[in-house]
């Protein structure tokens, strides 16, 4: 019981922005064990009461065995509820609250972070919520009121500070979520950022923000994945990132560097592609010339941005970082023809670089453009964003090339790829192989474990890798002159988004085998919170660890769980009870099968009424007696099918047993008749 995030309660004042249907004052437990009293001992979680929290109690004991999760560090709670019951209003209410608590401990220099965090106190952007949870029997708030920003030790009314909070890592991959577009600019600077995790919350992927506001970068998100594991795997080398697999040695592999287009206006031919690796290496450093523009493709269509100045910009960039008087030998023009390549796709794409970007002239052909080095340069010293990791990979490749790189040969065993982490506390990212190299993870039978995998199970490994590797490098947060915070919050919201269903049934399992392998001495406390529409991962997870939430006249409320338990349940059951499904079986489905119960409700009971009628239905119900066949058939449940099939039977009784002896008496008539005239006419032989 060292760490959980216990509950949120939006409070009077919280605009409609953050609020959304959230209902003033209701707390939202997320252990429904947990009560919460006022000062003369009222219960006050069970109702609406603006009454202030000063006592909780919560023994988890009386409902769960201990260390029921195997790992007495790790608790497990979930929050269920249909679109638009709350669920993600609670998760947007809880990292604008963090927002507010770090933008003002960044503003008292209690928090050393170069983030520019917004706090937010203006009219239709009031944040008012308090936020509760538990580390080590104690138990504490966060308080969030307009201007007001308090975290308390409940019991002795106490102002704390940060060592005394946690830190909260969130996964979302909707591609719905987190757009700033939306949430406002503020939510653009949670996303993943090197502040050596100060700033208690951080919000993955990574989404881009302006124009491309709430959008993630894939190629990205590859890139990262590769890093990760590599990061994670020299720290716990035996780590399986699959169910079978295990990483024995990584190989490396040299991409094909960037086809670039030059201009040289003094030149009869102004304009020369140079497409293939041959042309690049024999060619790059004879035309590298500050008179001489690139651009770094071969496809040209419009106007063309051609960069001069290229030459001098590369030769301070290597100065500025001493890295000028190394020489990687034949390969050395795939890396200075990157360093070039990004400082330009840098300074085009993200806004704060943009104005190092200099016009130098125009035509109606092309543009004539120069980077300011010195202000690039500037922005790059002062900057530790995400977006200079893989230029700072490059510079430490260099630097690093004759203790690490040279000699390393395609294949790179996992225990050399320690040699790469630095005696100082630097990034271990800023080490790793550039993106120059492309990054293979193979087993002991030379398998590429991540192009022999499935989509479904590529993004399990995005998922528990993004997990492990905030985990595992909050642990090693030096605490000299920074925070270290020694609990950890992970909130997994819409987990099982790619998921084959089988995954999703073994997605806690498999998480909590990647803690048990992973070494987090300084970590004390790891609370999961699921927001899941599975009910394979709800049968993982006691109720009484789970929030249901039903929205009702606009309102989001808690309502109980109405059958004996989640846990081990059978999903048809989680799926009715938890989920408040009126059906398990699909809206489709259920019209097709409702469409024939009502024509046969409808036909025998109005011959039921009026025998007259059966002439009426009996063509009709010709006609449509294959397609109620074929549609009974398809039906995969058994029972179900089996009642259709009586009701069918008895269809048949009705209205084809009375066409059978109608139509044969009518035969018999027929045929006496022709007897009789036989008789008459003295054919009576046959």
């Amino acid at each position: 019981m060292s760490f959980k995030l216990l509950a949120i309660r939006p409070l009077k004042g919280c605009s409609r922005k953050f609020l959304k249907n959230l209902q003033v004052n209701q707390i939202y437990k997320f252990y429904a064990e947990a009560k919460f009293y006022s000062a003369n001992e009222e219960r006050i979680d069970d109702k609406i009461s603006d009454l202030p929290v000063r006592t909780i109690n919560f023994d988890e004991t009386e409902y769960l065995p201990h260390n029921f999760f195997d790992n007495e560090k790790v608790s497990i709670s979930a929050i269920v509820g249909k679109n638009g019951s709350g669920k993600s209003a609670l998760i947007e209410l809880f990292i604008v609250a963090i927002n507010q608590l770090a933008a003002r401990k960044i503003k008292e220099k209690e928090l050393n972070s170069s983030a520019e965090l917004q706090f937010l106190n203006k009219s239709g952007e009031t944040v008012c919520c308090e936020i509760y949870y538990l580390i080590n029997q104690k138990y504490y708030i966060l308080n969030i009121n307009r201007g007001i920003v308090e975290l308390i030790e409940l019991k002795s009314r106490l102002q704390i500070d940060l060592t005394e909070f946690f830190y909260t890592s969130i996964l979302n991959y909707s591609i719905h979520s987190f757009n700033s577009s939306e949430a406002g600019q503020w939510i653009d600077k949670l996303f993943h950022k090197n502040d050596s995790y100060q700033i208690p919350v951080v919000l993955n992927p990574k989404r881009e923000a302006g124009n491309y506001s709430g959008i993630i970068d894939i190629n990205n998100e590859n890139y990262l994945l590769h890093q990760r594991l590599i990061s994670i795997l020299v720290k716990n080398q035996f780590l399986s990132i699959t169910e079978n697999l295990i990483v024995d040695h990584i190989k490396l592999k040299l991409k094909d560097s960037r086809s670039f287009t030059i201009l040289n206006t003094n030149s009869e031919k102004k304009i020369t592609k140079f497409g293939s690796e041959k042309r690049r290496s024999e060619n790059f450093f004879n035309v590298l010339e500050d008179q001489i523009g690139f651009i770094f493709t071969t496809k040209l269509a419009g106007k063309t941005k051609f960069y001069f100045n290229l030459k001098s910009l590369l030769t301070e960039f290597k100065k500025r970082f001493e890295i000028y008087h190394i020489s990687l030998g034949t390969e050395q023009y795939r890396f200075d023809i990157y360093i070039l390549y990004k400082i330009i796709s840098i300074c085009e794409k993200y806004h704060s670089f943009g104005k190092c970007i200099v016009e130098q002239g125009k035509d109606k052909n092309y543009e004539y453009l120069i980077i300011n080095t010195n202000l690039f340069l500037n922005k790059f010293i002062d900057n530790n964003s995400h977006i200079l990791l893989k230029l700072k990979q490059v510079i430490n490749y260099y630097k690093e090339y004759d203790r690490i790189w040279r000699n390393v040969d395609q294949k790179l065993s996992l225990s050399h790829l320690k040699e790469i982490q630095p005696i100082i506390n630097e990034e271990f990212l800023d080490h790793l192989p550039p993106p120059t190299f492309d990054i293979c993870f193979m087993t002991k039978d030379n398998v590429d474990i991540l192009k022999s995998i499935s989509s479904g199970e590529r993004q399990m490994i995005y998922t528990l890798t993004s997990i492990i590797y905030h985990i595992v490098n909050i642990n090693s947060v030096n605490s000299f002159e920074l925070i270290k915070y020694r609990n950890v919050n992970v909130i997994l919201d819409e987990i099982e988004l790619y998921f084959h269903p089988e995954f999703q049934r073994k997605f806690i399992e498999r998480l909590l085998d990647i803690l048990q392998n992973v070494k987090l001495d300084s970590i004390e406390g790891l609370n999961f919170l699921i927001i899941t529409h599975s009910p394979f991962v709800l049968s993982d997870i006691p109720k009484q660890n789970i929030l249901f939430l039903e929205s009702k006249e606009g309102v989001s409320k808690p309502i109980e769980y109405k059958s004996d338990n989640t846990f081990a349940e059978n999903i048809h059951e989680i799926l009715n009870n938890g989920f408040f499904l009126s059906d398990t079986k699909g809206a489709f489905a259920r019209g097709k099968i409702e469409s024939f119960l009502k024509y046969y409700e409808k036909t025998s009971k109005e011959i039921e009424r009026d025998v007259k009628l059966i002439e009426k239905y009996k063509a009709e119900y010709f006609h449509k007696r294959k397609s109620f066949v074929k549609l009974i058939n398809l039906i995969g449940e058994d029972y179900i099918r089996t009642v259709l099939k009586n009701h069918l039977s008895q269809l048949d009784r009705i209205l084809w047993r009375e066409k059978s002896i109608e139509e044969t008496e009518k035969e018999i008539e027929k045929l006496q008749e022709q007897l009789k005239k036989m008789k008459e006419n003295g054919e009576n032989s046959i």
